[in-house]
């Protein structure tokens, strides 16, 4: 019986190294592709042909850990003027953003391995769009996210938000906001590994005789938080597992004891 306790023990003790054993870092990354401009013409037999230039486009990247949504652990920034990376590490932290050139064409990872440390990026872009007269305009991308955790109560995110300011006079003639999170604010509970791709798009006409400028503002984050699950200490499963096996074991002996008997009294 002593062996059968001492095995039971070793079995609980293996399970609960198993379980422990579980990967240890959560992350979210978006991407966003397709980058399209296009253009139709109002007006085709009037000899100008309907197009559009981009000018002064400037990009920030922001990144960094911070513990408890608050307190900042590093922060990291570029302005870049061309394509470019911008990474942060520190230990199981990680974040990087990219740009490949394009306007609007940025992907963002994050990752965490740090019990509740947020890992975020966030990179901001303004661009202006000149639309030739009598042209409609329009603007359109893919964003795909992948959100990947390992316990319930890790949380991750990631968002696009896209402002459109007309000429002067006119205002804001079109805003876009898309946000993937595998948190969901409603029932307060995070979803199972949360993978998406959405296409969204803006379109603009100009009706005028005189070239149109569009302001663009380009907004998109990604973030991922680590938390580990509550658990049952190992204690308790190795004693949980001590205690099941000694119990089929007395059952076991008192079976055999009842049997021995039996034979006996033929």
């Amino acid at each position: 019986m002593n062996k059968v306790i001492a095995a039971a023990g070793f079995a609980a003790l293996f399970s609960t190294a198993a379980v422990c054993a579980a990967p240890t870092t959560t992350g979210t990354s978006i991407q966003v592709s397709n980058i399209a401009f296009d253009t139709f013409d109002l007006t085709p037999g009037d000899g100008s042909a309907a197009g559009y230039s981009i000018h002064d486009v400037s990009t920030f990247f922001y990144t960094g850990f911070r513990k408890d949504w608050a307190t900042p652990i590093a922060t990291k920034s570029l302005q870049p003027t061309a394509a470019a990376t911008l990474t942060l590490d520190q230990g199981t932290l990680h974040s990087d953003l990219a740009w490949s050139g394009t306007p609007g064409a940025l992907a963002l990872n994050t990752s965490s391995g740090a019990e509740g440390v947020e890992s975020f990026a966030q990179a901001s872009q303004t661009f202006t769009v000149r639309v030739t007269p009598h042209t409609v305009f329009s603007f359109s991308a893919l964003a795909t996210v992948l959100d990947a955790r390992n316990t319930p109560t890790s949380r991750g995110g990631a968002g696009i938000g896209l402002s459109v300011y007309g000429p002067p006079g006119e205002g804001r003639q079109l805003g876009y906001g898309l946000d993937l999170t595998s948190y969901d604010w409603g029932s307060a509970t995070v979803k199972p590994d949360f993978s998406t791709a959405r296409n969204f798009s803006v379109s603009y006409v100009n009706l005028t005789d005189t070239a149109q400028d569009l302001r663009f503002e380009y907004r998109v984050s990604s973030s991922a938080t680590y938390a580990v699950a509550p658990v049952p200490e190992p204690a308790t499963y190795a004693m949980l597992g001590v205690g099941l096996l000694a119990i089929g074991a007395r059952r076991r002996s008192a079976s055999l004891t009842r049997t021995k008997g039996a034979v006996r009294a033929k």
